[in-house]
């Protein structure tokens, strides 16, 4: 009887199968952590609708934003407001990555002159200190002997913000929000904020042209844009539980690597975000959303300028060909800035 079925039939019934058990797995995992939707909802489909409408302004605080700040960068800015105030996220031991940007792009901010020419269309007799200011982020580490260790890298170089939450991933989103709340206060007239990672090389000249030519800044935020993707729901440093995030996907957001928008915007993503529910992946809270809340629109960054799938080349970034780029240590920030002082990338790409 059993050599008359056919390998076909064999196949569509393992098939079957496999389709049975992983249906009986998700509402296995459905049972045991909850289900993907509000419990006072009705059913999936109103779940999809309730998504936005949940995270809409409440009555009264629910996310808090009561910082205190054990470094408060108040003399950053005191000497003007830069046109770009550049946010960048690091951690306490990444030092090296942080004096190769104070020695490399960031240099602008210190007073240096681009090596490639004025930074950008800013009329020339701008001074350099004006056109940027670059911040290091941070939150307080659980070893102190690194909150010491900030203190004095602050008094050095005048470039560092510390706020009193506990320095982890999962703070992410704190870092950006205290960031912004600092600049609106202290730096309250610079015209753009631009906020990247610490890996992050940024053309400052290119960067300073793109935004310059074009028009259509308000209530806009630019970066690379994903559109509603799911969230990542198991044992990656991604991870969102239902409780934090209670929905199949997220709305669309700009990945955090680098993302850039008018101060103006950042006064209405602070003033949403005391009224809305904290989740710890701080692109989707704050490039999506808030901005959903606040009715931001979304500029990508064009592909030939920015990649967000690969890294730049030293010579792409050396000869203006690339805006900026990702997952760039500390050496490479120097064989770049080498290759742009040069006015050569040749054999620079031995250097990758």
């Amino acid at each position: 009887m059993l050599s008359t079925i056919s390998p076909r039939k064999c196949h569509i019934h393992a098939l079957a199968a496999l389709v049975t058990l992983t249906a009986g797995s998700f509402f296995l995992h459905v049972l045991t952590n909850g289900p993907p939707y509000r419990s006072d909802s009705h059913g999936y489909l109103e779940s999809i609708k309730e998504t936005y409408s949940y995270y809409r302004r409440h009555r009264q605080r629910v996310n808090p934003l009561d910082f205190t700040y054990p470094i408060p960068g108040t003399d950053i800015c005191r000497d003007g407001a830069p046109f770009f105030l550049i946010l960048v996220i690091s951690l306490h031991s990444r030092r090296a990555e942080r004096d190769a940007i104070r020695s490399t792009w960031g240099s602008i901010s210190r007073g240096k002159h681009w090596p490639r020419g004025p930074a950008g269309s800013l009329p020339p007799d701008t001074p350099p200190n004006l056109i940027t200011k670059v911040v290091f982020l941070f939150g307080k580490h659980s070893n102190n002997s690194y909150n010491r260790e900030l203190l004095h890298e602050s008094a050095q170089y005048n470039d560092v913000v510390q706020a009193n939450f506990t320095e982890n991933y999962r703070n992410l989103t704190l870092k950006v929000l205290m960031g912004l709340k600092w600049a609106l206060k202290q730096c309250a007239e610079a015209e753009f904020i631009l906020k990247v990672d610490d890996d992050t090389f940024v053309n400052v000249p290119m960067m300073v042209d793109y935004v310059i030519s074009r028009d259509y800044w308000e209530k806009t935020i630019m970066g690379f844009i994903n559109y509603k993707p799911f969230p990542f729901r198991y044992y990656t440093k991604w991870q969102v539980s239902w409780e934090e995030y209670p929905y199949f996907r997220y709305p669309s957001y700009v990945s955090g690597n680098i993302y850039l928008f008018l101060s103006l915007t950042a006064h209405d993503l602070m003033d949403a975000a005391e009224y809305l529910p904290y989740v710890s992946m701080e692109d989707v809270y704050i490039t999506g959303i808030l901005a959903e809340v606040v009715r931001m629109k979304y500029h990508p960054i064009p592909r030939k300028l920015y990649n967000q799938k690969e890294r730049a080349t030293v010579c792409e970034l050396a000869t203006n060909k690339r805006i900026a780029s990702h997952s760039i240590t500390a050496p490479l920030h120097y064989n770049v800035w080498r290759a742009m002082l040069d006015k050569t990338c040749s054999g620079a790409e031995k250097l990758l």
